[in-house]
């Protein structure tokens, strides 16, 4: 529940010597003892210094320093054992101001039980309840308050606190597909019991999935993609299951182009990898075979049927 209009939430504040202090938020609305944001971090700042656990049962910890004065923040974060993410250190330079205001660069720097390593660079903005966040792809060693480095692809959400218990967010943007350019619209909530719900839509209708993703790192969606619009043959609706170690699984069904008249039936159990293996039922020169298939890391599929059809895709 929001708090009553004329009842400002507040950000408390102390000093040494000095007895604590509120200083108001901009928004009304107060998510921030839930909510993953530099807000959240600010609260959990003592003396220059945090070190907590942040929702959910991936990350395991985030501990490191703000200096108000300078604008600048240096961190680390682990994570729990059969998680797909190692760690990740971040620094960051701009402004977190006690009433929930943000103007805050940062760069994380990811490791993957892989070990491959990548960085993204995020940009946080918000004067009351709107604002917005960037993410972009950066390099290791690039400042995050610098210009983007060639070749980066930026992101940019809009944002909005709507209450205590949930925020709201939007990306806008144009991508390329089999069909050409076509514009997608995500929209996201983010809630104090379900860590986000998001919906997407690409086309005219021609892809829509809605997914939904819990605080222990799991999540579930179902989707529709049209062939028409991409110059598939075929019509397409599936469900995806998202698990903590970063793995997936994908039952999905293809159907002639406009009708109920399915044709194939795929159930993929992806690992992080890339790599796959799962079965998959088709109809082929008007003959039903039920297949073996394996997806190689490197992109690669093979499918070996039954009488001995052998495909490579």
């Amino acid at each position: 529940m929001s708090m009553p209009a004329l009842v400002l939430t507040s950000v408390l504040l102390a000093s040494c010597g000095e007895e604590e202090k509120k200083v108001p938020l901009s928004c009304e609305y107060d998510p921030h003892d839930w909510f993953d944001n530099p807000t959240s971090t600010l609260l959990r700042t003592e003396e220059g210094a945090f070190d907590f656990d942040p929702a959910g049962s991936a990350s395991t910890g985030r501990e490191g320093t703000w200096d108000a004065e300078a604008g600048e923040m240096e961190w680390t974060e682990s994570y729990a054992e059969g998680f797909y993410l190692v760690d990740l250190e971040g620094m960051g330079t701009g402004t977190i101001a006690e009433n929930g205001d943000l103007d805050l660069y940062t760069r994380h720097n990811i490791t993957d039980v892989l070990g491959a390593v990548w960085a993204e660079r995020y940009h946080y903005e918000r004067t009351g309840c709107e604002g917005s966040t960037s993410i972009a792809d950066w390099t290791l060693d690039r400042d995050p308050d610098r210009g983007p480095p060639a070749g980066s692809v930026e992101h940019v959400w809009s944002t909005e606190i709507v209450a205590d218990d949930e925020i709201h967010a939007r990306l806008e943007m144009t991508v390329d597909t089999s069909g050409g350019e076509m514009a997608s619209v995500q929209e996201a909530v983010y809630r104090e019991d379900v860590a986000m719900v998001l919906e997407t839509h690409i086309g005219d209708g021609a892809y829509t999935k809605n997914e939904t993703w819990q605080y222990d790192g799991t999540g579930v969606g179902t989707w529709v993609q049209q062939g028409e619009p991409y110059g598939y043959p075929q019509d397409y609706n599936g469900v995806d299951t998202y698990y903590f170690d970063g793995s997936w699984l994908t039952d999905f069904w293809g159907y002639e182009v406009g009708t109920t008249d399915a044709v194939t039936h795929w159930v993929l159990l992806y690992l992080y990898d890339g790599s796959a293996e799962g079965t998959l039922w088709l109809i082929y020169n008007g003959r039903e075979y039920n297949c073996e298939i394996i997806i190689y890391d490197d992109g690669r599929c093979r499918a070996i049927c039954e009488g001995g059809l052998d495909i490579q895709c």
